[in-house]
């Protein structure tokens, strides 16, 4: 946590300081998601793995600016209107690419869901033993179905 996180915003230069590193935040936010909504777009999950770090330092530095901001909400709209309207855009904008981000995420489980539950459904009608006329032009014996292990490429 930084310095600015924990320190009152009680003079112009703070809270420019203050709004000008939280714009810097949402930024690399912003971006990161839309990386990781591509990604999933292109289902290329394996890459979004590279984006974790970044992406859990910048969250953890967003909620904690999100705190002093909340705190204080009344002395920075005092000293610093401008770039405080301009961190409302910004908020506004992550907001969306958050949405997007989620549907995104969203639409790749259905798929994935169903594909699963597709796949199981058609395993859980197979039959196991021969399927060929023993001797005399006998049909063969239904078994129970036992249960069966079912594998996934993880390119599905």
């Amino acid at each position: 946590m930084s310095k600015l996180s924990t320190t009152n915003l009680d003079d112009p230069e703070r809270a420019e300081k203050f709004c000008s590193r939280m714009a810097g935040t949402i930024r690399g936010l912003k971006s990161i998601l839309e990386k990781e909504t591509a990604f999933v777009k292109k289902h290329k999950l394996k890459e979004i793995t590279q984006l974790q770090g970044d992406k859990t330092r910048l969250s953890q530095t967003f909620q904690s600016d999100i705190v002093l901001l909340r705190n204080e909400a009344m002395t920075l709209s005092r000293l610093t209107p401008v770039p405080l309207t301009r961190l409302r855009r910004d908020l506004e904008g992550l907001d969306q690419i958050i949405a997007e981000n989620a549907r995104s995420l969203e639409a790749e489980l259905a798929v994935a869901e169903s594909i699963t539950k597709r796949i199981a459904f058609k395993a859980s009608q197979m039959s196991g033993g021969p399927t060929t006329y023993g001797a005399g032009a006998e049909p063969p014996r239904q078994r129970p179905h036992s249960p069966a292990a079912i594998a996934f490429d993880s390119k599905i």
